[in-house]
């Protein structure tokens, strides 16, 4: 990876806790950080990582399965990054300002399994989630009065179950899907 792909990189994660997270990773370097580091750094328990793992696992999402996070800048986009990585899934970023066809695109180009979304983008979810077969499960995060619908799982309801497995050894061949919007 080149200096203007770090840069860009860095301008993609935006947000002041994902910058602080990968400056902690990089000043670490090959020795690495264990999950419980990263969780107490970001003040995220390590508990709430392993229901959300549960949760995937349970949906039938193998090993690099890819997991959009459309979502505003909030706890529990960085809890979902980290649970995909720690679950061997691939996070894939969404532009909370796409419009129906940009996001079709992407999801379908990314072959996004599972999504993850704001209520207060239930709406827009609704109207083009049969135009993505591929997508096998939607969690749905309160930020308001719209209430989870039938076809998704409450992302606070899949967090209330018992904790996951700790996965094994990772492969090294972990991804990261970063698409921008230009914006």
């Amino acid at each position: 990876m080149n200096e203007s792909d770090v840069i860009r990189a860095l301008v993609a994660l935006g947000h002041p806790a994902r910058l602080q997270l990968f400056r902690a990773l990089v000043i670490t370097g090959k020795e690495g950080m264990t999950p419980g580091v990263m969780q107490e750094g970001l003040a995220i328990s390590p508990t709430t990582l392993s229901f959300h793992l549960k949760e995937l696992a349970g949906a039938g999402l193998g090993h690099q399965a890819k997991v959009a996070q459309y979502l505003y800048n909030c706890p529990a986009y960085l809890e979902s990054v980290f649970a995909c990585f720690k679950a061997g899934l691939v996070p894939v970023n969404t532009n909370y300002r796409y419009t129906d066809d940009e996001l079709v695109y992407l999801w379908d180009n990314a072959d996004a399994e599972a999504v993850i979304f704001h209520g207060s983008f239930t709406e827009r979810v609704e109207r083009i989630r049969n135009r993505l077969p591929k997508v096998r499960r939607w969690y749905w995060l309160a930020d308001g009065p719209t209430p989870c619908p039938e076809w998704a799982v409450s992302y606070e309801d899949a967090a209330a179950g018992e904790p996951a497995d700790q996965p094994g050894p990772r492969p090294g061949d972990d991804m990261l899907f970063i698409y921008t919007g230009g914006t």
